[in-house]
């Protein structure tokens, strides 16, 4: 009889957690759900035309021109919006390959930059402010907005701790219409010095928007890049995706004119 009890006991144990799981995925999803409804609006792409010089011994191939989207977030009402440098800029990265710099460099020319808007309205803009140290192009419209644009409030930011579970907002290519695309992921790695960062479990589309699941911004998806003097002569070991926090995005966009 005891030992009847105990089944039953430990069925009905089984039985709650089963129910428990999907109603924690729900609640999940219904949070997320409201992240996206707050935030959506703030998630854009930027669109641009890059033109490329490679100049290798004092030979200069033919200039390449390459039209470029890339995902942005807007930070300010006035129309500031911030993307990955080494998205908008491919000459931001190629010099970090290890070659002799004295023989071999990377010159792009950037023109016709344009935010894209969920409404589908292209707003012609300028590309305001690089740093290559923290991977970050500032793009600003050439003419003030009619009215503020939605706006995430980096000085409100967020810092993840180890194993928390975020959001992630971004926007798909041409072919799925520029929809908004959300993807869950845990925080893997948290790294204190010499500055704060954090690493997604998965990678997740570069630019994207980090958002905690109470709506808090925790930052933007760029490449953190060391050169080939500072690491090891393997370019991928000296390169990883992360999560830049407000804090930094915040002081860096203080300089955009």
């Amino acid at each position: 009889m005891k030992h009847t009890k105990t089944l039953a006991i430990l069925c009905m144990a089984a039985i709650l957690c089963i129910i428990a799981i999907p109603a924690s995925a729900d609640e999940i999803a219904t949070a997320g759900r409201l992240v996206v409804t707050k935030w959506q609006d703030a998630i854009v792409s930027v669109q641009l035309v890059a033109k490329t010089t490679v100049t290798y011994e004092g030979e200069q191939s033919p200039p390449e021109e390459n039209k470029l989207e890339a995902n942005a977030l807007v930070i300010d009402p006035s129309g500031l919006v911030v993307a990955p440098l080494s998205e908008v800029s491919p000459d931001e990265s190629a010099s970090d390959f290890g070659e002799d710099p004295t023989k071999y460099s990377v010159s792009t020319e950037i023109s016709d930059v344009k935010i894209l808007m969920v409404s589908g309205q292209e707003i012609p803009a300028k590309l305001v402010l690089r740093d290559k140290e923290l991977d970050l192009a500032f793009i600003r419209p050439i003419d003030k907005p009619a009215k503020p644009m939605t706006a995430v409030d980096l000085s409100k930011g967020a810092k993840p701790a180890l194993l928390d579970q975020v959001l992630a907002l971004s926007r798909q290519g041409i072919a799925a219409n520029r929809a908004l695309a959300a993807s869950l992921d845990r925080i893997e790695t948290v790294v204190e010095k010499p500055r704060f960062f954090s690493i997604p479990d998965i990678g997740l589309d570069m630019g994207a928007s980090v958002f905690m699941l109470d709506g808090t911004f925790a930052g933007l998806i760029v490449m953190r890049q060391l050169p080939a003097a500072a690491g090891s002569s393997d370019w991928y070991n000296n390169s990883t995706q992360i999560i830049l926090p407000a804090a930094d995005i915040l002081e860096a966009a203080k300089q955009a004119p």
